[in-house]
This record gives structure tokens, sequence and C-alpha cells, in this order.
């Protein structure tokens, strides 16, 4: 068994960047109760599971990208015996426990003239590497007898600050890494579990959010992930806990071919999975699957009851709705022989950012050997003042 601990969006240094106040301080601006719980969560997790595993950080370690962030950032996540701060607030974790890649706000500083600065956050997280080669980062694990190669990916924008797409969090992923990350998998050969990460999500889950936040040209990523054939996909961004398996290649065929919102979606430069909006009923969320085949629906059955009038008053009832009409059960027949490897499962986890309502960390079991992957969603209780914690379970095919 190997498990991921996949934080992400910590955010940590508002406090500090606006008022100049110590480290310290800057920290118990980022609600000190919520991170402890977190990290005597995940600690008490990897002591009791005594598995192989890693902890993985999808960017947006700081608010806006000054050194002193960092080094709270650095100081709360690597192991520091000298530092009062670490063994009071910090993982401790050894660097080969620990996969990092940037976030849009890590490549922001205090001036609104500098292009891309990731110079400083690579500087503290890498600081024996040549600071203009550090990504694709590629890390191989072996855990009884089945090999995990994790790819870590820069998606922040390479404009200067001042630019709108920077500003409004779009990210990009550039041909040049996937071409590396494509050259190295050669070279390692195709028998692993291939794991992705980066801050940008290829598809919005968040009905919540506007395509500001999308990734641009996300088609380019898609088609990548399905060729290599890569198992999961970890990313951050949108401060929110997402996952599902998503049979890539086959939602693709069923996308709008013609029309307005295609046109309008070749303009954005966007992935068109991008114009199925996840369903939001009181709160809870549709799986994504689900939406995109309610939505899929619609375009040919004016008689469908509409969510957005409020015509269900739970998830629950539109589950029951949808998983029995007819078209659904032949929408769902198209994936029942769809190959699992050509399936990027998407997730996203978000820890310890101020006044957020989503303080939660994902962790991921694989069991290769039994063909089982188990998902636990662990999500901090203001009420309770503790996480509680969700499991899902899927099938893997070996690999």
């Amino acid at each position: 068994m190997f498990t991921i601990y996949h934080l992400s969006d910590l955010h940590l240094g508002t406090e500090l960047i606006q008022t100049s106040k110590s480290i310290i301080n800057g920290f118990s601006a980022h609600n000190e109760r919520i991170w402890v719980a977190i990290r005597d969560h995940i600690l008490g997790r990897i002591d009791n599971n005594k598995n192989e595993y890693i902890v993985v950080i999808t960017g947006d370690l700081s608010q806006i990208g000054s050194i002193e962030s960092f080094k709270l950032a650095q100081t709360l996540i690597l192991k520091n015996d000298n530092s009062e701060i670490s063994k009071k607030y910090g993982l401790q974790l050894d660097e080969k426990k620990l996969l990092i890649v940037p976030g849009n706000h890590d490549s922001y500083d205090k001036s609104y003239f500098f292009k891309n600065n990731l110079r400083t956050f690579n500087n503290i997280f890498f600081p024996t590497s040549d600071s203009e080669d550090i990504y694709p980062i590629l890390k191989k694990i072996q855990v009884d007898g089945s090999s995990y190669i994790f790819m870590g990916i820069d998606s922040t924008y390479k404009k200067s600050a001042a630019s709108l797409r920077k500003k409004f969090g779009k990210g990009i992923v550039t041909n040049s890494q996937l071409d590396q990350l494509t050259g190295r998998l050669k070279e390692i050969g195709n028998n692993n579990f291939k794991i992705v990460c980066l801050h940008h999500c290829p598809i919005i889950v968040d009905c919540k959010r506007d395509r500001s936040l999308m990734l641009e040209k996300s088609q380019s990523l898609l088609s990548w992930i399905c060729k290599n054939e890569i198992n999961v996909v970890l990313c951050g961004h949108l401060h929110d806990d997402f996952y599902d398996v998503l049979p890539l290649r086959q939602l693709i065929k069923l996308l709008p071919k013609n029309g307005f919102r295609r046109i309008k979606m070749k303009l954005f430069k966007e992935t068109y999975l991008n114009d199925y909006s996840p369903i939001s009923i009181y709160g809870k969320k549709a799986r994504y699957l689900d939406s995109i085949a309610y939505h899929y629906i619609k375009q040919s059955n004016l008689g469908l009851l509409d969510y957005e009038k409020n015509e269900f008053d739970s998830i629950h009832k539109f589950n029951d709705y949808l998983h029995n009409r007819p078209e659904y059960k032949e929408f769902i027949k198209e994936f029942s022989s769809f190959d699992k490897k050509e399936t990027g499962i998407m997730m996203a986890g978000t820890a310890c950012q101020e006044n957020s309502n989503n303080n939660s960390y994902l962790e991921i079991n694989i069991d290769n050997e039994n063909c089982k992957m188990q998902i636990l969603r662990h999500k901090y209780n203001k009420e309770s003042k503790s996480l509680i914690s969700k499991t899902t379970e899927f099938k893997l095919n070996k690999v």
C-alpha cells in the first residue's frame, strides 16, 4: 500500500505582508488552530498507516510571494531541528517525502512590473537546483514491486504581474514541459503508476468559479494525459476538494462540435469539457460525470426538469431523478467499455486558508496489487474543531 497526502493553497503570509510583523504573527493570521489540527491529523495518519508515503503540495504556499512567507512555509513543512516554530507547528518532513509545485500566488511579488518571479520560490524550496531548469520535476518511488512516477509541472503564467491573465489567476502549461516529460517517460518505460501534479485544474469543477481561473489551452494537457495513460492528476487553485473518475477520451467525443458555444470556447482557448458546469443544489454538488450527463441530455430533451429553477429541493432527488431516466442509462452505457488507463482522476485539496470554509486535505491510498484506490477527504469542522473524514473507493487496472 502506498499513500499520497495532498495539500494545496495554504496562502501563508497575508498579515505578514501588510504589516511587516514577525513570522509567527503572520502564521497566527492564518488560523493557527486549524493548521495545528490538520498537521496533527496528517502526522497521526502517517503513524497509524505505516505505509510508504509522500506529501504533495500543489501550489499557492504564499499569498503574495514574499521571501518571509516562503521561509514560513519552509519552516512549517520541512524538517528543521533548530527551529522552535518547526518543532511546535511543523510537519517536519524529509525532502524525499515531499513534492512541491508552484501556484500563481507564488509567482507574485510586491512589484507589478516584474515578470514571473518564481526565482524566490525556487531558491527557498530547490536551493541546489538551477532556478531556470527545475520544471518539470520527476520523482520515482518504488513500493512493493510497483513504481510510482510523480511529475511536477509549473502552470504559472509567465507574463508580467500587471497582466490581467495573471491577476485573474489564469495558468498555462508549456509544450516544452510536456515534451520533456514525454521523453523521460519513454526512458522509464510503461509499467508505472503515473501521477501528474500542478496548480491549475484542467477542468472547472466548481460551478461558482468562472472562466478566469481556467488553465489556458488545457485541451493540449488533457490530450497529453490521455496519450500517456496518466493515472491520477493532483491540482489545486479552485479552493475546493474534488475527486472523480473521468473517462476523458469518451467525454470529449460527446461535447458540442458546432454552434456559438464551440466558437466561444475556441476564442477563450479552453477545454470543451468546461462548457458543462457542475451542478450544485443547496450546497451539495453532483458528480461531475452526472453533471455532464444532465447537460448533454438537456440539449436534446426540453422536458427535463431544470435545477436552475429550483425544481429539485435536494441533491438526492436530483440523483434519483437523473439515474432513473432512460437517457441517462444510455449515456452511461457509452462508458461501459472504456479503458481505465485512459482515465485521469482529477483531485484538488485545500488547507489552512484564512476565512476558508473548505480547510481540508486528501489522503489517497493506492493498492496496486489488489487494484484498489481509496480516497479519504479529511475536512476541518469548525463546530467540533476536528477533522471529519469521508471515504470513497475506486477500482484500478493493475499497473
